[in-house]
């Protein structure tokens, strides 16, 4: 899986250079503890601790293209959200100030 929450209830992406290794996370499906998981043959994400029984583990069930396909996603709309926050801050700014 790739979200998940900290401590303070904080949402992370296992695909953000924000994500602390050595932190506790919990999965937001069951409330159980996860394992921020990063290797270099690997795609990065967030996997159950042993002897977890959350009910919605279909993170298992995704192939590596699949999981590659909403990492491109997830990508593809992080950068697009960030410019459509700019060309509306200056939009705004330019009325404001006008």
């Amino acid at each position: 899986m790739y979200v998940a929450y900290d401590s303070k209830d904080e949402v992370f992406n296992a695909l953000d250079s924000e994500v602390e290794k050595n932190k506790e996370y919990h999965c937001p499906i069951c409330g159980g503890k996860v394992i921020f998981k990063k290797g270099v043959k690997i795609q990065s994400h967030f996997a159950h601790a042993k002897n977890c029984s959350c009910e919605f583990e279909t993170y298992k069930k995704e192939s590596s293209e699949h999981l590659e396909a909403k990492k491109d996603l997830y990508e593809h709309f992080r950068e697009n959200i960030v410019m459509w926050k700019s060309n509306i801050f200056l939009k705004l700014g330019r009325m404001i100030f006008r």
